[in-house]
């Protein structure tokens, strides 16, 4: 049995589907398979069927929107979004067995003013004592070019404060 003349194929996958569910259904009527075997074979053909014209369309659509947010998100946006700036740990002084007060300079490469930003790590070799705080902001802005110092008290866990070695800055200007 082949298809009708009226139906008219929108690609060769479409054609070659439509071909072998007719030919599943020419077996079914010449009683050639049993009917569990049918029910089988058609799910699996169902599974193959290749996308219609509306569905390569919208599949279309959605991989174009996909691309274009991931373009903006590395590419694009105004220019007042977040960007990295230069950022140092200074030094520190342990307040007592279980934090510290750590300096940092946050300076401003960016071509805009803003407020910094900043997350800080502390650490020890092992990383068995270790700190962090989120979210460090500078009081004011910071235009091009300047620098901001500020102070920040972080916990270490298991009292570990005269342990610590080292640490870790990252800021942004927002």
């Amino acid at each position: 049995m082949k298809r009708e003349p009226h139906v008219k194929p929108t690609n060769k996958r479409l054609e070659e589907w439509q071909n072998k569910v007719a030919e599943l259904e020419d077996f079914k009527k010449s009683g050639q398979i049993d009917y569990k075997t049918y029910q089988k074979e058609k799910r699996k053909l169902e599974k193959q069927k290749p996308l219609s014209g509306a569905g390569q369309v919208v599949f279309a659509l959605v991989v174009l929107a996909i691309i274009g947010f991931i373009c903006f998100r590395v590419f694009g946006g105004p220019s007042q979004s977040t960007a990295k700036i230069e950022a140092h740990l200074g030094s520190y002084r342990v307040t007592n067995p279980a934090s510290i007060t750590q300096e940092y300079t946050v300076t401003n490469t960016t071509d805009h003013a803003g407020k910094s930003s900043c997350d800080i790590e502390v650490y020890d070799s092992s990383r068995t004592y270790h700190g962090n705080d989120f979210g460090f902001e500078s009081p004011n802005e910071i235009q091009p070019g300047e620098s901001y110092d500020g102070l920040a008290m972080l916990t270490v866990t298991n009292e570990g404060a005269s342990y610590i070695t080292g640490g870790a800055i990252s800021c942004k200007i927002e």
